[in-house]
């Protein structure tokens, strides 16, 4: 997501990076942007009750569910929850 992402960048780059990042992401200049919806929402809590025993977050949890709608099988990630949910993360750790 990119919120996530941006945010990483500011706590380990810095403001810059994060702010460019932000502005190409929102622009669409930089990849195509979705938006979660509340039926997304709606999915992600399904996920999150189904998946007691796991440490997934809520905003994991609503990138699975976007992610389920779109058909994607992957992911860059280096979030090891991605893995643990069974998709396909790159890069390959």
């Amino acid at each position: 997501m990119v919120h996530e992402t941006v945010t990483l960048l500011r706590y380990r780059l810095a403001f810059e990076p994060a702010l460019l990042l932000g502005r190409e992401a929102r622009g669409g200049t930089l990849a195509q942007v979705y938006r979660v919806s509340s039926r997304d929402e709606d999915a992600a809590w399904t996920l999150v009750e189904r998946y007691r025993d796991k440490t997934f977050s809520f905003t994991d949890c609503t990138s699975f569910a976007l992610m389920e709608r779109l058909r994607l099988d992957g992911a860059l990630a280096l979030d090891g929850d991605f893995r643990s949910y069974g998709l396909h993360c790159l890069p390959e750790l």
